[in-house]
């Protein structure tokens, strides 16, 4: 199989050991990369009874089979690990570092054991060593990527090099951190960051200068040139995502009443169009940003004043407007790309940060946490209080202390589970389910919790504009369908954005082109449908239930109050029996013995 270099690198942090094993092809062909090997992986070699904590646990990183090989929206990665939080951890993240991490000649990275000492890891081509970073250590993301690429050198090898770190918050053991890759891209809030920090591995930096071999040069290049032309084509792409990225969401969700305001008790924010992607790009946008060898560029660079300069940095993307502004009550854009800068220097996820934030501010208004465990005022709409609970949780002072170990708990703590907005211990994305069942069902049975939506099939309606919503005969088949799709193409490498712009029959041309499978529709699907089955079962094992697949009482028994969707709640109870009987899974949800052998597991 072309598009591959069929070489895993194993590097055990105790004792300094790397090995170079050979990818095993029939693994190869059953999970492609990216999501499945790394959930193969991990479910293989942890297993269930590790201590996610401990030096029994590890990290997987798997580039897609396609990152790499310069395809349109194929740059996608995953890092996945057993989780603190309980089952699988999986963090698929784009830009650079998958295809930078093929390039040094490697399809995975396994990291196992922990380190005496504060370090990390240095992989450049043939080389791997593990640098001591203890100056590294209480460092921003920013700070320890300046210093990491200053070691290198050269300063071409410094530019090329690309960075997957930790901050201050993932090493506290905050459960709110989350992992960061080139200074801007969110991993997940899932645990990975604290599974790094249990390693005292701060950061892993790759460069690599090997090239990928393609099966067919001619047929590759001639399915690049269809896509790129039909990229060109598709208004999807030049009305939406190219000049608004996906903040349009956002906008769209405001109109459909799906957008989750001042912790889910709306559905309607005052001055919400401040939060959408026409005012990133006509207030504070630089220019489109686009992963490795995507055309789209739907990231965004931006630039907010300051007290005496300009901040310079990412986004901020749809799930960080929704998190950290609407669901606090906050429509100031500018307040919000600066919370969004702070998450990234600290290593605090938005999702996870906002939603917490939002927990707080909820039970403040009910009179619910005792106002010395805030420490200050904390109110909806305050853009100040949220940037300071930000910064309180990334270094656990004060009320920090207590935010940083997230919405779960804090909910838990006063004696309020129900207001906990999240499953299976994950913050869920700002994004109602009342006003869109198929989300409902989504968040309650995602494997890695319902923080991820760009899979869903509300994200195409949202980037499309469209209001059709489908009828509940159609909702479960439509969700299951999706969800396998997405394992599908979190393993080849492909981002769930480009593939709305594009037909699969476009994908599997260019991937056939590339590694000489004869991969169909079908067969995509059945791979997703693997990867689904391999996390559900490792998440069993685990202890993560059947019983855990629900949503909140809000979004069950409390009618939306506003907007688009007044009056509905989600129909979880009506659908889930039918979703355990279409996938093949007995009552309880667990995977039958039959369905489990069917997909070779």
């Amino acid at each position: 199989m072309s598009a591959r270099t069929n070489r895993i690198l194993r590097v055990n942090l105790s004792s300094g050991q790397r090995t170079v094993e050979e990818l095993d092809p029939e693994v190869a062909g059953r999970f492609l990369g990216g999501r499945g090997l790394a959930a193969h992986i991990v479910a293989c070699d942890v297993g269930a009874g590790a201590d996610p904590l401990g030096a029994e646990n590890k990290v997987v990183v798997a580039p897609g089979l396609l990152a790499g090989v310069g395809a349109v929206g194929s740059s996608r990665w995953c890092v996945a690990t057993k989780s603190p939080m309980g089952g699988l951890a999986c963090s698929v993240l784009g830009g650079h570092f998958g295809a930078g991490l093929r390039f040094a000649g490697y399809d995975a990275l396994i990291i196992e054991d922990q380190a005496a000492e504060p370090s990390y890891l240095n992989v450049r081509d043939g080389s791997v060593t593990a640098a001591v970073g203890l100056h590294l250590w209480g460092r921003t993301v920013h700070q320890a990527e300046q210093l990491i690429r200053s070691e290198a050198g050269d300063a071409w090898k410094s530019s090329e090099t690309r960075i997957l770190g930790i901050g201050p918050a993932g090493e506290k053991l905050c459960a709110v951190a989350t992992i960061v890759a080139d200074g801007y891209g969110f991993g997940q809030g899932d645990g990975l960051a604290s599974v790094m920090a249990s390693k005292k591995l701060k950061a892993v930096a790759v460069r690599g200068t090997r090239g990928l071999p393609v099966a067919d040069g001619e047929a590759f290049r001639n399915a690049i040139s269809h896509v790129i032309d039909r990229i060109k084509r598709s208004s999807l792409v030049s009305d939406v995502l190219s000049p608004l990225g996906t903040a349009s969401m956002i906008e769209a969700a405001c109109s459909q009443g799906t957008l989750g305001v001042r912790h889910f008790q709306s559905s309607i924010l005052e001055g919400s169009a401040a939060l959408g992607g026409r005012a990133i790009a006509a207030s504070i946008l630089s220019r489109g940003l686009g992963c490795f060898g995507c055309p789209i560029a739907c990231g965004r660079l931006t630039k907010i004043p300051t007290t005496d300069s300009t901040a310079v940095g990412e986004g901020p993307d749809h799930a960080a407007l929704g998190a950290l502004g609407a669901l606090c009550g906050v429509a100031d854009l500018q307040a919000v790309t600066r919370a969004t800068y702070l998450c990234a220097e600290q290593g605090i996820d938005p999702v996870s940060g906002g939603s917490t934030i939002a927990c707080a501010m909820e039970l403040a208004e009910k009179g619910l946490i005792p106002e010395q465990d805030l420490g200050s005022e904390l109110r909806f709409g305050d853009a100040e209080a949220v940037l300071l609970q930000l910064n309180r949780m990334a270094q656990r002072r004060r009320s920090g202390e207590i935010l940083a170990e997230g919405p779960s708990a804090l909910a838990e703590r006063y004696g309020q589970p129900d207001l906990f907005m999240g499953v299976k211990g994950r913050a869920a994305a700002p994004y109602d389910p009342r006003g869109d069942d198929a989300l409902g069902l989504w968040y309650a049975t995602a494997n890695h919790g319902p923080v991820r939506v760009e899979g869903t099939p509300l994200a195409s309606r949202l980037l499309r504009g469209s209001k059709d919503i489908p009828a509940s005969e159609e909702v479960v088949s439509s969700v299951i369908e999706r969800q396998d799709m997405e394992a599908f193409l979190d393993s080849l490498g492909v981002c769930p954005l480009a593939a709305i712009a594009l037909p699969l029959e476009d994908t599997l041309r260019v991937a056939n082109a590339a590694t000489g499978l004869e991969l169909t529709p079908e067969s995509a699907r059945q791979i997703g449908e693997r990867v689904v089955n391999l996390e559900r079962r490792f998440n069993l094992e685990c202890g993560v239930g059947q019983d855990q697949d629900r949503l909140p009482r809000r979004w069950l028994e409390e009618p939306m109050p506003d907007g688009p969707a007044q009056g509905r709640v989600c129909s979880l109870g009506r659908m889930l029996p039918q979703y355990y009987q279409m996938r093949g899974w007995d009552e309880t949800g667990v995977p039958t013995s039959e369905k489990l052998s069917e997909l070779g597991l």
